[in-house]
């Protein structure tokens, strides 16, 4: 009891460090965008990621707290094919939800762009913030794994490195002149990064075995 005290204690202390230092890198994430996009193009990009993102409160229908619970109890009775078939359920459950809401954002993001943003730039901004929001369901999976694996280094990390990749995407599309496009590449880009950086990790690093461990949906 001790040792799992210390270690969710560490844990928490490792999670609200790479948070912090995540916050920072997301407030200089906005400097940049300030000082390189008008206000016009600055005020369009967060009002329609703030509208985008939104629904990512419902995206996930609860599965994410679900493996939280579920996967370290499968772990301590070594029911792995349990924990497998969890997984891969909770990603079949969750992606099919996702894109039902990417489906909407894209079909109906003329009319929003004319009767809510009042921009027509905003039917391209909200189209591929969709897709961004269509990958980040799965990035997000990852997150929930690390945390249910009690891996909680990995986890922290993830939350660091998401931020800082998509500075240093939006940085350089910035410079190459790609204005308003620039944030929403590195919106986009980034979660095809971090789950592969995600799944390298599960697999090689926390479940060896998955490739091998049978499963049922």
């Amino acid at each position: 009891m001790t040792d799992y005290t210390k270690k969710m204690f560490q844990g928490t202390i490792l999670v609200f460090i790479m948070s912090i230092l995540a916050a920072l890198i997301g407030y200089l994430l906005r400097f940049v965008l300030a000082r390189n996009l008008t206000q016009t193009e600055f005020g369009l990009f967060y009002a329609a990621y703030a509208f985008v993102f939104f629904f990512s409160l419902f995206k996930d229908l609860g599965l994410r707290a679900a493996l939280n619970k579920f996967i370290p109890e499968f772990e301590v009775k070594k029911r792995y094919d349990m924990i497998k078939s969890f997984i891969i359920s909770v990603f079949i459950l969750q992606t099919a939800f996702a894109a039902i809401i990417t489906f909407l954002f894209l079909f109906f993001a003329d009319y929003l762009s004319v009767h809510y943003f009042h921009n027509p730039v905003a039917s391209f901004v909200v189209k591929v913030l969709a897709f961004a929001f269509l990958f980040s369901s799965v990035e997000n999976l990852f997150e929930s794994i690390f945390t249910g694996f009690q891996r909680m280094r990995y986890h922290s990390f993830m939350i660091f490195l998401k931020m800082f990749i998509i500075l240093l995407i939006t940085f350089i599309f910035i410079k190459l002149g790609y204005g308003i496009s620039a944030p929403l590449l590195g919106y986009l880009i980034t979660p095809f990064v971090t789950i592969i950086i995600s799944y390298y990790i599960f697999t090689k690093k926390i479940f060896s075995g998955f490739y091998e461990t049978k499963f049922f949906i």
